[in-house]
């Protein structure tokens, strides 16, 4: 089962043409135990899913913080106000996410006189 194929993941292209990539079950389960241990998550963290699942790390790191019981808010489509009150109302700990959208969250969480209290 560990060799067998898992997941298949078709990039938009952004670089070039739409390739397709397969992982394997094995592939998957060593990435989140690697994220797990570097992120230094645990089961008392709140993990808040920014990045679309579509892409790279979007399976990633749900499935990290699947493996080991985390707490996962999914915001749906958010913008970077609503994504600090779920992130204020949820206790986040743990997220991940391009600079273009927490350079956005950043500047709420100033504007509001707050630091940000995410961990990771």
């Amino acid at each position: 089962m560990r060799s067998q194929q898992q997941l298949l993941a078709t990039p938009s292209g952004t670089t070039g043409l739409p390739k397709g990539v397969l992982f394997s079950h094995r592939f998957h389960c060593l990435e989140a135990i690697t994220y797990v241990h570097v992120a230094r998550m645990d089961v008392d963290d709140v993990y808040v899913q920014t990045v679309p699942m579509f892409h790279a790390n979007g399976w990633l790191l749900h499935l990290s913080s699947t493996m080991i019981g985390t707490k996962i808010v999914l915001p749906g489509k958010y913008s970077a106000k609503s994504l600090v009150e779920i992130m204020l109302r949820e206790g986040v700990t743990v997220t991940a996410g391009v600079p273009t959208i927490f350079n956005e969250v950043v500047k709420v969480f100033r504007w509001n006189g707050r630091e940000t209290e995410v961990k990771r």
